[in-house]
């Protein structure tokens, strides 16, 4: 009886304690997650027990998270770049800028 008052009662306020989905930027995958946690642990258990090597473990976590980050960023700007190259839409929209006596019917 007292775990259906407690199921019941938990499925009705589910909806106060559900996690919210963080939304990361496109470009951020569940490496990123993982060095991040990792950094995370890395920098409590320097905290908490300072010696040169948790430090040092630490900022090794931390550049390569850093390291992984910058090169996510770039692929995906790359690819951005790649899949706007295929458009040509987009060249249409640049030559219509650039050339101000072009009529809107150009564009479409």
């Amino acid at each position: 009886m007292l775990s259906l008052q407690f199921q019941s009662n938990a499925a009705a306020s589910s909806s106060s304690y559900s996690i919210s989905a963080q939304n990361h930027s496109p470009w951020w995958d569940t490496r990123c997650s993982f060095l991040k946690a990792l950094k995370r642990k890395a920098l409590r258990k320097a905290k908490s027990y300072p010696s040169i090597a948790n430090w040092f473990h630490y900022k090794k976590i931390a550049a390569r998270l850093r390291k992984y980050i910058k090169h996510c960023t770039r692929s995906y700007w790359e690819r951005t770049c790649v899949e706007v190259a295929k458009s040509h839409q987009a060249f249409r929209i640049i030559k219509a800028m650039l050339n101000k006596d072009v009529s809107r019917a150009n564009l479409i």
